[in-house]
């Protein structure tokens, strides 16, 4: 989800405002994980940033992608090994370039994704 939301159970104070029982409250991942605050160059790919010396430095919730708590995604396990065995299968044999220059839109359906993203797929010597 690029946007969730929450209600308030208790009431609380989040980020300097009083939050009444029974308020929504929504927080986009999206933007939590383009948090200059925790990612320097935020914008930018960095897949070194997961490395443990540097991702034991964030703090909880600033990553969150399968959801937290009592509203994490029951599929995180089942996704994370589909991904890897997608990749594990394909990036030996096949490139993935880019078609174009033009900068990748994210799109706001129910999940967050590419606007439009064509790529020239190319088969590994």
């Amino acid at each position: 989800m690029w946007l969730v939301r929450r209600q308030a159970r208790q009431p609380l104070r989040l980020g300097g405002h009083d939050i009444p029982v029974g308020a929504s409250v929504y927080y986009s991942p999206y933007a939590l994980h383009r948090d200059p605050r925790w990612y320097p160059d935020p914008e930018r790919f960095d897949a070194d940033r997961w490395l443990p010396e540097r991702s034991g430095a964030l703090p909880r919730g600033a990553y969150c992608p399968f959801g937290a708590g009592v509203h994490r995604c029951i599929g995180e396990a089942f996704g994370i090994t589909e991904v890897m065995t997608v990749l594990a299968v394909l990036l030996p044999r096949w490139q993935f370039v880019p078609a174009s220059t033009r900068a990748v839109r994210p799109k706001a359906v129910v999940t967050l994704r590419p606007d439009r993203m064509p790529v020239v797929v190319r088969r590994r010597l």
